[in-house]
């Protein structure tokens, strides 16, 4: 049994396509025996690699088919750490302010890279009480066969602690625009703002914001949302031009920060804007120099 602990953490994926119907905000959205919308992780060799590469398990069985073949596997097979990274973001994904206190999980066969597989999961308690939920969590190949279950217990917050959150985070964008706290700036205007994101996807990747403070960009004017895509392609001929990527990635989420914003990003595959994987802060200096070099 393999045993995961998570400190608070949001995550986003644009290839789920979640209704705002679909998305927990507060213990009081929990249903009980409510199912969580289904996603199919990727599991490509080019995600296992990146993934081998950052955590340096560049090893066979996760990296090349061959070489797992060699070692008795099937072909080559998803670390069971990733695997449980999928289960926390499916979870984030359904209720992107909870905390997930444990996840335990049986894996009862690999995870076969390169194969669909598909996470389901299902509200099997709620207490009010503590502010927690239980979670049963399933993935399944394209054989319809299950290869890991587990449980996970995660706090939601409550109505009162969610709205205290959401005042609280309002301002962050809006406190980078007027100087109170800092950023690598690499465009100004009078209708937006380009500064690098300081968990980025990728070395470049930046968020291009409007003034105004809107939390929905389809509530911003036609003006404000025209002038965010032109700077947004603006920033992403930089990025192409320095970075050399196979594309530039564009992405509108919005649940972790309630102010309009665009991610443009380079990109060499899907898993390149897979915010379950994203990289830590790398720091004042080298985002000095990625802005220089985007500038």
């Amino acid at each position: 049994m393999a045993r995961y602990h998570s400190n608070r953490m949001r995550t986003a994926n644009p290839r789920w396509n979640l209704a705002v119907a679909d998305i927990v905000k507060t213990i009081a959205d929990v249903e009980f025996g409510g199912e969580l919308p289904s996603f199919v992780p990727d599991t490509s060799i080019e995600a296992t690699r990146r993934f081998g590469k950052q955590v340096g398990w560049n090893t066979p069985r996760f990296t090349d088919h061959e070489g797992a073949r060699k070692e008795g596997l099937p072909g080559a097979i998803v670390p069971g750490v990733m695997s449980q990274g999928f289960l926390g973001a499916m979870i984030h994904r359904w209720a992107p302010d909870a905390e997930i206190i444990a996840i335990d999980t049986i894996f009862r066969a690999p995870v076969q890279v390169d194969h669909p597989h598909t996470i389901t999961g299902v509200v099997t308690d709620i207490d009010e009480d503590e502010g927690t939920v239980e979670i049963d969590i399933t993935v399944t190949n394209e054989a319809g066969e299950t290869r890991v279950f587990g449980t996970a217990t995660a706090n939601a917050p409550t109505r009162w602690a969610y709205q205290n959150a959401v005042s609280d985070m309002t301002s962050i964008f809006s406190r980078i625009i007027v100087g109170e706290l800092p950023a690598h700036f690499v465009w100004q205007d009078e209708r937006c703002v380009a500064f690098l994101s300081i968990r980025p996807l990728r070395p470049g990747h930046t968020l291009v914001v409007p003034r105004v403070e809107v939390d929905h960009w389809i509530d911003l004017d036609d003006e404000t949302v025209a002038g965010l895509m032109r700077v947004a392609r603006i920033i992403a001929h930089a990025q192409q031009e320095v970075y050399r990527p196979a594309k530039v990635g564009l992405l509108i989420a919005g649940l972790e920060v309630p102010h309009a914003h665009i991610h443009v990003s380079p990109i060499d595959g899907l898993c390149d804007m897979d915010f379950a994987s994203v990289g830590p802060n790398p720091g004042d200096e080298a985002l000095a120099a990625e802005a220089a070099r985007i500038r």
